[in-house]
């Protein structure tokens, strides 16, 4: 067991591209952003990442009226577009450290993000780039906004997402030109949108529990709920 565990060890470590995409996608399963790797290129990991959509968050938010009373809000475009910009940072960033983690051998990270475009329902790619471990790892991320330094530190890279010559963040996301990456076009055909299952509530839990009935003969279920004596559940 110890012999496989280290040549499995080795493997990761000198960037065997099998072993380190299976690794890395088995860390990022539970991530709220999806993360898949789909290559290596010597010690440079391949990843796109799915966002969640801008029409999955909320319109409003919270706030208080002119007397100081709780009330909801209306987002502006722009703003709900900064949240939104915000949010696929910080999932970028989690994404790089948990890659980099888990495969020590990885310098760099070309990663491009997946999202269902407002305006058609389509899906595309809103940003990509390359970001070297060492540009992630020496960059302070403190605050929410630090999640914005991905458009900074990165090599070449490209986002919907952009500033008018005022400042002001642009109000719509369109899709980024497939062309200039290869492979991008590829994986955009071949991209399978499915549904996130979720997990049972206790609503699905009580139907499933109340379903298995006993066979013919057997004693009914215990409720599982039901107060039971310390002497039914320990006898003596």
């Amino acid at each position: 067991m110890s012999g496989e565990a280290q040549e499995w060890w080795q493997a990761l470590v000198s960037n065997d591209e099998a072993t380190v995409c299976e690794a890395v996608n088995t860390a990022f399963s539970d991530n709220p952003a999806a993360g898949c790797a789909v290559g290596m290129d010597g010690s440079v990991l391949s990843v796109v990442m799915r966002q969640q959509d801008l029409d999955s968050l909320p319109t409003q938010t919270a706030g208080l009226t002119p007397n100081g009373r709780p009330t909801l809000k209306n987002l502006t475009k722009r703003d709900r577009l900064l949240w939104w910009l915000t949010t696929m940072g910080s999932n970028l960033v989690a994404t790089f450290k948990e890659g980099f983690a888990t495969a020590p051998g990885v310098t760099a990270i070309d990663l491009a993000v997946l999202t269902r475009l407002p305006n058609t329902q389509r899906l595309g790619f809103v940003a990509y780039g390359r970001w070297t471990r060492q540009a992630v790892e020496s960059t302070p991320w403190r605050t929410a906004e630090d999640a914005l330094r991905f458009l900074d530190i990165g090599q070449d890279v490209s986002c919907s997402v952009t500033a008018t010559a005022s400042g002001n963040l642009s109000n719509t996301i369109k899709p980024l030109d497939t062309t200039r990456v290869p492979g991008l076009q590829d994986l955009l055909d071949h991209a399978q949108d499915e549904p996130d299952a979720g997990e049972p509530s206790l609503a699905d839990l009580d139907i499933s529990l109340g379903a298995n009935n006993p066979p013919d003969g057997a004693t009914s279920v215990v409720n599982p709920y039901g107060i039971r004596s310390f002497e039914s559940v320990c006898p003596v």
